[in-house]
């Protein structure tokens, strides 16, 4: 019998499926749907109400009468990270303990909070040495867990736990390759750009991936998305959610009998929205493509949600000056859904069902290529004790109902159960052997709690500063760098203070300093207290490393400013569990 594995997008505004099944290329899109999800299930895309979700999947899976329980899910929000490293190419083994090592410094989640993974990429040259492309990824434990609990109450079985934004990369090239080799559909999608973005707009988060040569390249999650858009319309034209999505879409310019005092409302909210969501896009488009020589945008694909407001894709594209289209999944959709599937069900997916494909394909193509995978291996572990309790009860039924019934036996079939329990005898033998291992084992874990105990009253609430200088000296920008840098804390445990003093070749050198800063979750109050400009190209000279040029209009010179940040009263960056805890997927 055929595979089949279902895809389990559960986003803010509604939980959504896709069952595949893997029998030939390509493959069979068996069912699909998408239930709402009450207000405040999930919040920028991390789930908080575990039942909810769980009941309200249930629900959406019984209605479609699905019967699958093999499941891959996604995560999105904040507190889930991808990074793209490169490392000198070696084998995959010796690449895993690289990973294990530079997982803490690449990852802003503390290392006893966070559950990782990685996908080798493609290898690249880069002055005559050859390096392998890494995508890593990493995610606190909570959400995680807090996914994977909804999903099994719902009564499914899960084989794998990937990013959204990740997935979405995947099934938008699963599409482009399926359609090109589909002789009978006259215009197939293709993705004719050799780099090109996603951008996903939920309703509270709006995922980014940026892809080139067919790897992923980055990836950032907002939280900014259609969601407000809606609540803002329902205040200003005083209706329901339903008729705000509705407007939201451009409704309100086809109601002709719509006031036109309300139609202007309407327009103004959507029009100051878009145009807060394209700046928050483009500016995180910009700041990546700004440290990346190699890379430039080409098309932007529109999906999600919300990728049909009003007015989006025009902004998008004035300021990004590209050709900005709609995911191209409609006509895949109606290739490969099987005939049962309704009409209404393929057009209302066929937007915003892309993440919940890319999972459902989590598995397909070579078997040998490693996917990421955001178990946690304590996960693992129990599970496969649970099977082995399981396999034991099963083989102890079989034992008592063969005693059971050797009374009514006649005396020749005597031998032959004797055999069968000189067998499990032998089984029992052998399980019994292994115990001492395990009771070496607990010593040994027992002597490694007692040290990590000691690790940790010994560096208990302390800052590794070192760790704390390496995060932010890697993301600070190239056009711009440190001359002096001060640090103080009251006392182990206090909020620290961060006063930086800093060089850099424009005017846009404090902002782009600033949108760095932001990507560390720990730091906090980042602020930039003076700036001062001393312009450098008139007089000949230009700033050290920095081509010149007028940029967007900026004046460029020598800026001199300084910047201040906190570090949260609490923070530690957790030395013990960095000092003694190295494993990926920990």
């Amino acid at each position: 019998m055929a595979e089949r594995i279902l895809g389990i997008d559960i986003g803010s505004f509604a939980v959504k499926f896709v069952e595949v099944e893997f029998k030939g290329s390509p493959p069979k899109l068996m069912k699909l749907g998408q239930k709402t999800l009450p207000r405040g299930t999930v919040v920028s895309g991390e789930v908080v109400d575990i039942e909810a979700v769980a009941s309200t999947l249930k629900a959406l899976l019984a209605s479609a009468d699905v019967r699958t329980k093999r499941c891959v899910v996604g995560l999105g929000g904040s507190r889930v990270v991808v990074r793209s490293l490169l490392n000198p190419e070696m084998t995959d083994a010796e690449l895993r303990d690289a990973i294990a090592f530079q997982v803490i410094e690449s990852l802003p989640i503390p290392a006893s909070e966070l559950v990782s993974d990685f996908e080798r990429l493609g290898t690249v040259s880069v002055d005559g040495n050859s390096f392998v492309r890494v995508l890593l990824a990493g995610a606190h434990e909570s959400v995680v867990r807090a996914s994977l609990e909804a999903v099994r109450r719902a009564g499914l079985h899960v084989v794998g736990v990937d990013v959204n934004a990740l997935c979405s990369a995947r099934a938008l090239k699963r599409i482009t390759d399926d359609m090109s080799k589909e002789p009978s559909v006259e215009s197939s999608p293709t993705v004719d750009a050799s780099s090109f973005a996603i951008i996903e707009v939920g309703s509270d988060v709006t995922d980014i991936v940026l892809s080139s040569s067919n790897e992923v390249r980055f990836v950032r999650t907002l939280q900014v998305g259609g969601g407000e858009i809606t609540r803002r319309i329902q205040e200003v034209a005083s209706c329901d959610e339903a008729t705000a999505e509705w407007y939201k879409r451009g409704g309100h310019l086809e109601e002709k009998q719509i006031d036109a005092s309300l139609r202007d409302g309407v327009s103004r909210v959507i029009d100051e929205e878009v145009t807060r969501l394209t700046q928050e896009v483009a500016n995180s488009l910009e700041y990546y493509l700004l440290q990346s020589d190699d890379l430039n945008i080409e098309k932007v694909f529109l999906g999600g949600g919300g990728g049909l407001i009003k007015g989006l894709d025009e902004q998008l594209r004035n300021r990004l000056s590209v050709e900005v289209e709609l995911v191209p999944a409609s006509p895949y959709f109606d290739m490969i859904c099987d005939a049962s599937v309704s009409e209404s069900d393929r057009k209302l997916l066929s937007l915003s069902g892309l993440t919940a494909l890319g999972l459902a394909l989590w598995k397909a193509g070579d078997q040998k290529e490693k996917r990421i995978n955001l178990i946690p291996k304590k996960t693992v572990y129990r599970e496969s004790i649970k099977r082995e309790v399981s396999v034991f009860a099963l083989v102890f039924a079989v034992l008592a109902g063969g005693l059971g019934l050797l009374s009514l036996r006649q005396t020749q079939a005597l031998s032959a159960n004797n055999a069968e329990i000189d067998g499990l005898n032998a089984q029992s033998a052998n399980l019994q052997a292994k115990i001492g291992g395990y009771r070496e084992v607990a010593k040994l874990s027992s002597i490694v709690q007692g040290l990590k105990s000691q690790v940790g009253t010994d560096l208990e609430g302390s800052i590794s500063w070192a760790t704390v200088i390496s995060q932010i000296a890697s993301v600070t920008p190239s056009d711009s760098w440190w001359t002096q840098l001060q640090t103080s804390q009251a006392a182990i445990g206090a909020p620290a203070s961060l006063t930086f003093s800093l060089t850099g070749c424009s005017q846009q050198s404090p902002k782009n300093w600033l949108l760095a800063l932001s990507d560390l979750s720990f730091v906090q109050n980042e602020w930039v207290s003076s700036s001062n400009l001393a312009p450098a190209f008139a007089s000949g000279q230009a700033c050290p490393g920095y081509s010149g040029g007028s940029g967007q209009g900026l004046e460029n010179g020598v800026t001199t400013f300084s910047s201040t940040a906190t570090l949260p009263q609490g923070f530690s960056s957790n030395r013990a569990s960095v000092y003694l805890s190295t494993v990926v997927n920990g």
